[in-house]
């Protein structure tokens, strides 16, 4: 940029950035300029003039401001506890710094208009982060604060009993990959990876061979910036052999009997 000022008659005329001589400008009579300083944003600019013998006096410093406002940047939500990375937006080519609890962790990785720098020791409810970006030539923009959340339970619902080749469940996250498991020496991955959506069900198909009576199962989630959520375990249940199948031998039923019969197992308990 160039700048230029007012001066005594054939003074000489020099020019300081943060403290620093960068030149001496031309002058014209009472009028002097200095053309092609480069400065940013909070540089501290001033001059100096010296006429013949007289003493060297100091302008008043000049703080370069900015011209407009850089794009203000978003942090990706949800953030969870169990992050490891944090991620969002910015203008192209701007410079994110990222604030965990009011004090800087460094800056971000920026590609494009997107960021992402690693995080530590995130407290359900309580850390916060916000997010500076500054674009060349323009002012800084502050994004909102975002606060870190519980990660989200996994649950499996339902109830499987015998052969099972299908499991249904239920997480409120809006994005991650989700793996059934079944318990074991070592544990096994079993049927297809679930990708998580917005409507906070999840099945799990393609179990093959097909889960069976005794098997313990369990479920993972690994959500998108690193938290996993893992389910509480269930067992499939032991299919009832058909020729054990209890029977109601009771005929002509009416309103008012008091009691019905049929057969079954020794030892069963029978739920009418």
């Amino acid at each position: 940029m160039d700048i230029s000022g007012g001066c005594g008659s054939g003074a000489v005329v020099k020019v300081y950035k943060n403290g620093s001589l960068v030149g001496t400008a031309v002058t014209n009579t009472t009028s002097w300029t200095y053309e092609g300083l480069a400065v940013s944003e909070l540089d501290n600019i001033y001059v100096t003039a010296k006429e013949g013998t007289n003493c060297e006096v100091a302008s008043a410093t000049v703080v370069v401001g900015c011209s407009g406002s850089s794009v203000t940047p978003v942090i990706d939500t949800p953030v969870y506890a169990g992050d490891d990375v944090l991620t969002g937006s910015c203008g192209s080519g701007a410079e994110v710094e990222i604030f965990q609890d009011n004090v800087s962790i460094g800056l971000a990785t920026v590609t494009g208009t997107d960021w992402s720098i690693a995080v530590t020791g995130l407290v359900a409810n309580t850390t916060e982060f916000y997010a500076e970006a500054t674009e060349a030539g323009f002012c800084t923009a502050v994004s909102l604060s975002k606060t870190a959340l519980a990660v989200p339970t996994t649950a499996l619902t339902g109830s499987y009993c015998g052969e099972t080749t299908e499991i249904t469940g239920s997480l409120s996250a809006s994005s991650g990959i989700l793996q059934l498991y079944k318990e074991g020496t070592p544990d096994v991955a079993v049927g297809d990876p679930f990708t998580l959506n917005n409507t906070g069900d999840w099945t799990v198909t393609g179990i093959d061979p097909a889960l069976m009576g005794g098997d313990d199962i369990y479920a993972v989630a690994t959500l998108t910036n690193g938290s996993v959520s893992t389910s509480d375990p269930i067992t499939i249940g032991n299919k009832t052999d058909d020729a054990n199948i209890p029977v109601i031998t009771s005929t002509d039923l009416y309103e008012g009997d008091d009691e019905i019969t049929g057969t079954g197992i020794h030892g069963d308990e029978i739920y009418i």
